[in-house]
């Protein structure tokens, strides 16, 4: 690995462990799963419009609080080269193609609105 390689991986490593610590924070808990995985209850990538609205419907559930942070950590361990890279391969976890074809960020000709979605704010936090 090269040196820019080994900052990278470090950095994102970081990022994880910062992402857990806010969980943390924010939670109230006082332990942290060292290596994060994907609530039992859900399967990803969504394919259909409702199997997004299921999500969306147990997202915006007081209920799955601690597994929504969870899953936002487990999100946060997806890497990428850049935000944007990251950002995309995040997205591309959750959402399968067949679905994204079918949303827009505003919803425009017929689509399904992104910005208003729980998803978004998963993705952001998890990025950040």
């Amino acid at each position: 690995m090269t040196m820019m390689e080994n900052i990278k991986q470090h950095q994102l490593q970081l990022a994880v462990t910062l992402n857990n610590v806010l969980i943390l924070l924010q939670s109230g808990s006082r332990t942290v799963d060292p290596s994060p995985e994907l609530p039992e209850d859900i399967a990803l990538p969504r394919k259909e419009i409702n199997e997004l609205d299921h999500f969306e419907e147990w997202l915006r559930n007081p209920e799955h609080k601690n597994s929504k942070h969870q899953m936002i950590s487990f999100l946060a361990t997806i890497g990428g080269s850049d935000c944007r890279e990251t950002v995309w391969n995040i997205l591309n976890k959750v959402i399968h193609n067949e679905l994204a074809n079918k949303i827009n960020w505003k919803g425009v000709n017929g689509k399904r609105t992104f910005r208003k979605l729980s998803t978004k704010s998963i993705i952001i936090r998890a990025v950040r």
